[in-house]
This record gives C-alpha cells, structure tokens and sequence, in this order.
C-alpha cells in the first residue's frame, strides 16, 4: 500500500486544494492576482503585502483621528473659549465615532485575512472567505447611519423616543383615595 507524501500533516492532494483556495480568496480580497501568488508561494511577502496595503491605511487614519481629537482637546484648555468647545465637541463626537466603527468592522477582517498567511489552516480560511470578507461592506453600510446621528435633528428625535420609553407611567387616572376631601 502506497501512503500519499504528506505536508504538515495533511496530504498533498489536501494541500493542493487548500493553496488553490487560499490563492483564490486573497486575489479576490485584495483585488491583486500577484498578492494571491505572494500568499500561496511566499507567504512572508505575502503577509509584509498585505500589512502595507490594508492594515497599514487604516492604522494611518486612526493615528490621524488620535491626533486630531488630542488637538482640539489640547486647543481648548489652551484657549478655553466655551462657543469654539461646543462646535469642535460635536465634531470630535462625530470624528471618534466613525474611526471607531470604521477600526471595529475592518480589525476582524485584517485578523481573518492574516491567519491563514501564517497558520495553514482550512477553519481559518473558511471563515475568513465565508463569513469575515462582507465586514468590509458593513462600514459602507453604517457609515450614512453614524453621519446622521450627529445631525441635531435626529439626535433630539432619538433623545425624545428614549425619554418617552424611560417615563414613569401612572398606575392608574384617579388619584389616591384618602387624599379626596
């Protein structure tokens, strides 16, 4: 009986079909044919690749919304003007919640592209090809959600709904008996 070679404990045969479906997805997510072949042949150029084109942007634009916030933050002890305080607050409000739901939906998405560089694992890639490649749409997808909750009117509407559900709501219409004359 003749044994199929294996590599890392997985036949070549296996090993094929995992390098075919890992070349595949990363040239589908990364929208590069010659990222894939760097993943599948050389995964440290492919995982240094990957790193500068997508994890690198966006630790670039939290760093920049750091920046940014820790100086308005700064300007206002500095000056301490209250009218500039509240303008800048709402905008600082706005700025952090963006960068946060932008850093939140593409860190699972960066991890789960980056495991299966690294660890060849068939669990990781299923996943990372399944279910973990359409956060990428969900920021497009709430960012116009984020946006409007910084307008004014709508967050005076969504304060009103939650006042109205956080009310006390009398027992009864009549009041207490003994308190009638």
């Amino acid at each position: 009986m003749v044994r199929p070679q294996t590599i890392f404990g997985v036949n070549n045969c296996e090993r094929a079909a995992y390098l075919m479906t890992t070349a595949l997805y990363f040239g589908i997510a990364s929208g590069s044919i010659v990222a894939a072949i760097l993943a599948v042949t050389h995964p440290g150029l492919g995982l240094f690749d990957w790193f500068c084109n997508v994890f690198g942007p966006i630790n670039v634009g939290s760093v920049a919304t750091m920046i940014l916030i820790i100086r308005v933050i700064l300007q206002k002890h500095r000056i301490g003007q209250r009218a500039i305080w509240q303008r800048n607050h709402k905008m600082v409000i706005q700025l952090a919640s963006l960068s946060t739901m932008y850093i939140a939906v593409w860190i699972p998405d960066i991890i789960s592209y980056v495991i299966p560089i690294i660890v060849p694992n068939p669990l990781a890639l299923d996943l990372a090809s399944n279910v973990f490649c359409y956060f990428e749409y969900l920021a497009a997808l709430l960012c116009p959600f984020v946006c409007l909750v910084g307008l004014p009117e709508v967050r005076q509407s969504i304060h009103q709904i939650f006042i109205r559900f956080n009310t006390v709501q009398p027992a009864s219409q009549h009041p207490v008996g003994f308190l009638r004359s």
